[in-house]
């Protein structure tokens, strides 16, 4: 990298990977606010774990890190009174989900932990962009290594070129591969599972019927839960 030799100081290149992923976490977090207002108004974000309480935890958790790694009490004791207020909000709202009772309360507790397991798990995922510039730097040493202990002035640089060439290749095809799944799973774990929740009918495929009496083109399979208009039955 241009700002810093990752294999001499990993740390910085870490911290810098998670800097990037709470950034990228808070954008997602607060497009999941506007989509639970959308969905449920003000009342349904204010308790979502997608939503405005979610947000407010995220950020008491920085908050909460900032204070411990400065040393900053007020920082500290905000983020605690955040976190608390949060976490309260969120297990409102999933008691709420899981129809109360006993069971209900169970259920929450639940998974208030493992949304805070996750939250902690999410910001930390994210430290693999900093593992793709170390591995990087590790194949292309070793490349560069190969060339240079096989380099001569004469014929015997076309072994080196070779080296250099192929090992190039090899490399940015192997990080082109584990780069662009690891960037799907961000997205999709990490991201979009705070903008999108599972809900709504089933999708159904079209599907032609062969041709029969009255339809020589064929046509779809009516979905069930959509009742055929009057207009189209037939005496």
């Amino acid at each position: 990298m241009l700002w810093l030799e990752p294999l001499s100081s990993p740390i910085p290149l870490m911290l810098t990977a998670l800097i990037i992923g709470a950034a990228m976490l808070a954008g997602a977090y607060a497009l999941g606010t506007v989509n639970r207002v959308r969905e449920g108004g003000w009342g349904y974000a204010l308790y979502a774990r997608s939503g405005i309480a979610g947000s407010v935890l995220f950020l008491a958790v920085g908050l909460l890190a900032w204070g411990l790694i400065a040393d900053i009490q007020p920082v500290l004791m905000t983020g605690v009174a955040l976190a608390a207020t949060a976490l309260a909000f969120i297990f409102i709202g999933l008691l709420v989900d899981a129809g109360g009772g006993a069971t209900g309360v169970f259920q929450a507790i639940v998974e208030g932990v493992d949304t805070v397991i996750r939250l902690g798990s999410n910001v930390v995922s994210f430290a693999r962009l900093a593992a793709f510039g170390l591995t990087h730097a590790a194949l292309l040493t070793v490349v560069w290594n190969g060339t240079t202990g096989l380099w001569a002035p004469d014929w015997h640089a076309l072994p080196a070129v070779a080296v250099f060439l192929v090992g190039n290749a090899l490399t940015f095809a192997l990080e082109a591969l584990v780069a662009g799944i690891q960037a799907l799973r961000l997205e999709y774990y990490e991201l979009f599972s705070r903008i999108f929740q599972s809900e709504g009918r089933p999708f159904r495929p079209w599907t032609p019927l062969p041709p029969s009496a009255g339809h020589p083109l064929g046509g779809a399979v009516p979905s069930p839960d959509i009742p055929s208009s009057p207009e189209r039955r037939h005496p």
